[in-house]
This record gives C-alpha cells, sequence and structure tokens, in this order.
C-alpha cells in the first residue's frame, strides 16, 4: 500500500522529533535564503532569559522553541521573512532580510529591534564605554548600556587618563565613567586606553581623538590624514604611548601608511599626543559561520551559507568553547555548526576563537522525493525545490514496510521521505529515511 506523499513526510518528521526529544521547527521550500540569529531580552524585562520563547517565521509553519542562549536558525525561508516572537509575557514581530549573517535580535513585552550584524571586525580593538563596578591593579569591571559586566585586564602598557592627566588603575573608583579601548584575544580584554570621563583640563586645553592614516612620521611627530582628507601635525613628547598590538613600540616604529587612533592634547595651535595606537589592517581579521565539513587536531574546513569552504588552521593559542566550557580541536566533528574568529596572514587563516553553536534551536529540514543517485554515504534525491543531497552517517534510520533496512537496499527511482539536521540550503544530515514501499 502507498501512502499519500504529504503523509508520509509528515510522519517522517514528527517521529525525528520524537527521537531528537525537544521541540523544533519544520523547514519548507517557501524559497531559498536563511535566516539564523541570537535572541536577546530587552532590558527591564522580568524574566531576563529567551528561554521558552517561540519564534516563527510567517506564512510557513516553522518555528522554534529558544534554549537560554537564544540562538536560532531557519533554512529555505523567502527573501523577506517577518519573525514571530511569543511567550505568556511576550508578543513582538520583526520584518527582517534574510541574510547568511546572523541576526542580534533585542525583544520586550510588544516589540522586536534589529541589533548589529556581525561582520569582520575592521581591527583587533573593541571599545566599551560604561560605569566601573570594581577596579584594582590588574583588571577593571564595567557595566555597559546593556547592564552587563565586562572585566578588562589592566596592563603594564594599559594608558589611563583622567583629563590631560595620566593615572592609575588604583586611582580609579567605583561609579566613574569611562571610554575603554581594548585588543582581544580569545576570550580576554586588555585595555589599551582607558579615559575617565569628568576631568578637568588645564585652562586652553582640551582632549581630542583622531583616526587616520600616517602621511609622514618622524621621532618627534606624525602627520596624520583623516577620513575626510583632512591633515594633522601631531607632536610626539616623552610622555607619548604608541602601542601596537597591545605592545609598546617607539616613535621610530611608525612609518608612512600606518592606520592610528591618537588621543591627544590641544593647546592653542599646537596638538601633543598621549597615546598612538597602531590598528591592525582591515583584512586581518574575519568571522566566518558555517558548519564543518571535516575536522582534525590542526585544522578544519568550514561551509559557509554561500557553498564557500574555507580551510581554518587550529593552533595552540585557539579557544574552542561548546555550551560555554572549553573543549579541544579533537572534540570537534562533522555537523558541528561553528562561529569562528581568525586571524589571516596572505592565504591562510588560523583561527582565534571557535564557538560551537547550541542547535537545539535548529529544526529538521525534510527532503522528500525520487532517488536519482545512491552512493556510499548519501543520497542525491530529486524534490520540489531542486536536487537536495542528503548525507548518511550510523546514526541513520532507514524504514520501509516498518523494517529497518541498509543504505544499500535502496535503488534509484525509489520514492524518500528525508529529515535531519541541515548542513547548508540543499543538502541534510539525515536522521531518519522512509522509502515508500512497492505495494
Amino acid at each position: 500500500m502507498r501512502f499519500p506523499r504529504t503523509l508520509v513526510i509528515a510522519a517522517t518528521l514528527v517521529l525525528l522529533a520524537a527521537c531528537q526529544g525537544h521541540e523544533a521547527p519544520v523547514t519548507g521550500a517557501y524559497g531559498s535564503q536563511m535566516v539564523s540569529g541570537v535572541v536577546t531580552m530587552a532590558a527591564g524585562m522580568p524574566n531576563g532569559s529567551p528561554a521558552g520563547m517561540r519564534v516563527a517565521v510567517g506564512g510557513t509553519g516553522m518555528s522554534a522553541v529558544l534554549g537560554p542562549d537564544g540562538r536560532f536558525s531557519f533554512f529555505n525561508v523567502p527573501q523577506t521573512a517577518q519573525l514571530i516572537f511569543s511567550r505568556s509575557d511576550v508578543n513582538a514581530t520583526l520584518q527582517v532580510a534574510a541574510s547568511p549573517a546572523p541576526l542580534t535580535i533585542e525583544v520586550n513585552s510588544n516589540s522586536a529591534h534589529l541589533g548589529r550584524q556581525r561582520t569582520a571586525p575592521t581591527s583587533p580593538f573593541v571599545e566599551i564605554e560604561g560605569v566601573v563596578q570594581s577596579a584594582s591593579a590588574t583588571q577593571v569591571v564595567v557595566q555597559d548600556r546593556h547592564g552587563n559586566n565586562v572585566t578588562v585586564v589592566v596592563g603594564s602598557n594599559t594608558v589611563i587618563v583622567k583629563g590631560d592627566q595620566k593615572v592609575q588603575a588604583t586611582d580609579l573608583q567605583k561609579g566613574d565613567k569611562v571610554e575603554i579601548r581594548a585588543t582581544v584575544s580569545g576570550t580576554t580584554d586588555t585595555a589599551v586606553f582607558i579615559e575617565v570621563e569628568g576631568g578637568t583640563q588645564p585652562s586652553g586645553n582640551q582632549v581630542v581623538e583622531i583616526e587616520g592614516v600616517i602621511q609622514s612620521a618622524s621621532a618627534t611627530q606624525i602627520v596624520v590624514q583623516d577620513a575626510h582628507g583632512n591633515s594633522d601635525t601631531i607632536l610626539i613628547d616623552a610622555n607619548t604611548v604608541i602601542t601596537k598590538g597591545g605592545q609598546t613600540i617607539q616613535a621610530t616604529d611608525l612609518k608612512q601608511g600606518d592606520r592610528v587612533h591618537v588621543k591627544a592634547s590641544v593647546s592653542g595651535a599646537t596638538t601633543t599626543a598621549l597615546i598612538i595606537a597602531v590598528q591592525a589592517p582591515a583584512s586581518q581579521f574575519v568571522e566566518i559561520e558555517g558548519v564543518i565539513q571535516s575536522a582534525s587536531a590542526t585544522q578544519i574546513v568550514v561551509k559557509d551559507a554561500h557553498g564557500n569552504s574555507d580551510t581554518i588552521l587550529i593552533d595552540a593559542n585557539t579557544v574552542i568553547t561548546k555550551g560555554g566550557q572549553t573543549i579541544q580541536a579533537t572534540d570537534l566533528k562533522q555537523g558541528d555548526r561553528v562561529h569562528v574568529k581568525a586571524s589571516v596572514s596572505g592565504t591562510t587563516t588560523t583561527a582565534l576563537v571557535i564557538v560551537v553553536q547550541n542547535t537545539s534551536s535548529v529544526g529538521p529540514m525534510a527532503a522528500e522525493g525520487k532517488v536519482t543517485a545512491v552512493g556510499s554515504n548519501q543520497l542525491t534525491v530529486s524534490t520540489e525545490r531542486g536536487s537536495v543531497t542528503v548525507n548518511v552517517d550510523s546514526n541513520t534510520k532507514i524504514i520501509k514496510a516498518g523494517k529497518s533496512i541498509a543504505l544499500t537496499d535502496i535503488k534509484v527511482g525509489d520514492h524518500v521521505a528525508c529529515a535531519g539536521t541541515p548542513v547548508d540550503a540543499q543538502t541534510l544530515l539525515a536522521k531518519l529515511i522512509v522509502v515508500e514501499s512497492d505495494n
């Protein structure tokens, strides 16, 4: 007896959801795009966790119940998607453009707002602005405007300025408002420059910031051209601190073409540098998100949403985390969805941080149609949305007429209903394959 195809695929997905033991969305042929991201709760919400919130794609039937990390992913969605957020304390919608770049979405009781997408950072620096919660000689804890406490390491090269006077970390007080420029290495932020707001300026002096490219440099001054084409001559004296990559360097190390961020004191027509931070080239750091195609102790190959594969080296300095815990490179495996922050040198990409994402909120991907090819560990299935590759591993269950069969028992021309974890828009790793009976 042949069951209606819609019944077969629906039953497959129900069985898969039961096997996975959690609620999950069903992806379908509503488009060819992807939308993913992280949901955070707005300040002031009684429940500050996104756990238990349902996010759905309007008009598609796709939905997911979020975990504590707030992550979600939907495949095969329209170019423009309406996301619907619901929970006992939330009823909000947000229209977004589908994109492989993960979104950050802040949700409150009746509205949702789109934050900044993750993109390749233009330098290895982060800017932190907030209020000091505690300070010591080696670190400062700052609460930012989102209410998050950020711990920033204070090193021997950190420059702290109040007004145009240099102060020590131990001079920082709880409640001080600060702006911090810090380097990032793994999960550690190290302050290069800390400016304390509210400092008094000597008569006629002010502190300015200048960012641009060095046109000329000597031991006593630099000329910097900013983005508007204006050139500033900035003096260097014995009190000027110059850093590159978190390390102190000399004025003679500065050269034409260096991109710099300068904090300077202005007195009349004279501008004197307090700190000069030489920035890394814009192409030195990238972020890559996708699914691991292969993994070893020294490298991974990651396929992104565009189908591009990147080989990323792993070294002794690479930090790898999963669920907030540090793991080893040998714990990475094919099919893991990862977010990678990496440095680029020439044609070599080396991971700084690899975060294995929680896939509990990523629903099963379905593929239903006629088998056009059978390989040693995969099928090719012709579906309404085109050809889909169905990968098979030792955990895949294959059923025909209520009985388990092997992959080799599937023949070209068989009609199958498959469900599993999406690898990309046209590939899935099957958890369950149902082969329709011949009679």
